[in-house]
């Protein structure tokens, strides 16, 4: 059964960053936005695009069934770098996609700092 919860992590190498993390078909899967993972999936997003994609300013309007697989590989790199696109891909269905468009839209707010937080 699909299900999520906020998290925050730290390390002394790394500044604070908050993540969701979510189960689905008992495989946990932490998803977090940092600048890095903003950029991939922007990178990859432009390149089926006629206008250009900034998720900065926010993810009003992108999540969708194109953009998803997307957005979703690009939040779970950096807690599963191993993860292909192909593999979160196929992690999305008809059982789960409005869980994980929730969470992408969810750990993107997160991303934000604070005095921006639910206005993207």
């Amino acid at each position: 059964m699909p299900k999520n919860a906020k998290n925050t992590h730290s390390t002394a190498a790394e500044p604070k960053f908050e993540s969701v993390l979510l189960e689905i078909d008992g495989r946990e899967l932490r998803l977090a936005y940092d600048y890095n993972a903003i950029a991939e999936a922007e990178a990859l997003l432009n390149r089926s695009r006629s206008a250009p994609v900034n998720l900065l300013v926010g993810l009003v309007g992108m999540v969708n069934a194109n953009n998803l697989p997307g957005l979703f590989w690009a939040a779970l790199r950096k807690q599963q770098p191993e993860i292909t696109l192909d593999e979160a891909s196929s992690l999305i269905r008809a059982d789960t996609a409005a869980l994980i468009a929730n969470a992408v839209h969810e750990v993107h707010q997160l991303s934000l700092p604070e005095a921006k937080r639910g206005k993207a």
